[in-house]
């Protein structure tokens, strides 16, 4: 859940403990309804200390993050996956190498060039044919009381509505599904697959 932090980064111990309290356990389950049967190669890209890192069990499973803090914390953990610092626009993998990238609750820390960056970087690195983009963001939606309350501490400063946040991703991704989830946020979910480039046709899984 971190990205080019624009602030001191957060002890790995506070990060988890705030990401809890922001919902991070409700939003996994959630999440993990949607993701079931999927597995392959895994890049979750921003990823934290790996609270992300079960959502597809069996698969081979890359965390990259720019904070070596938390990163130490998730091999502490002993969960299953590797690590790899590095930031999520200049993605350190080749292209077509991986079959899913999540990118969780990354994009209101980066501006809209920034997560430009990262979606073309995200692009590159799904292997044609493959699985493709994992997306979650919490949305900025001035009528729901509990998300206004948790913006207020929020580290990110790029909270986006619905249809700003779509539209980014529509200019990398075809979205296949996409909806709206309400926790103690509202969220919007997407799974999609990079845009043909060139004018060639898209090539489905």
């Amino acid at each position: 859940m971190s990205s080019g932090a624009h602030r001191r980064p957060l002890p790995p111990w506070v990060y988890d403990l705030v990401q809890r309290a922001a919902g991070a356990d409700l939003l996994r389950r959630a999440l993990r309804r949607r993701t079931t049967g999927l597995d392959g190669v895994v890049l979750d890209i921003g990823g934290g200390t790996g609270w992300a890192s079960g959502l597809l069990p069996g698969s081979r499973f890359l965390l990259i993050d720019l904070d070596l803090g938390r990163l130490l914390r998730f091999r502490a953990a002993s969960r299953p996956g590797s690590t790899l610092a590095a930031d999520g626009r200049r993605l350190p993998v080749a292209s077509g190498s991986v079959d899913f990238v999540l990118c969780l609750l990354v994009a209101h820390h980066l501006d809209d060039d920034g997560l430009s960056e990262l979606l073309t970087e995200s692009a590159r690195a799904l292997r044609p044919g493959s699985g493709g983009l994992i997306f979650v963001d919490a949305l900025w939606s001035p009528g729901w009381i509990p998300g206004r309350l948790l913006w207020l501490g929020d580290r990110g400063e790029r909270p986006r509505p619905r249809r700003d946040l779509t539209a980014i991703l529509e200019r990398h991704f075809h979205i296949e599904t996409a909806e709206e989830l309400t926790l103690l946020h509202r969220y919007l979910y997407a799974f999609a697959r990079p845009r043909p480039q060139g004018g060639g046709e898209a090539v489905m899984a």
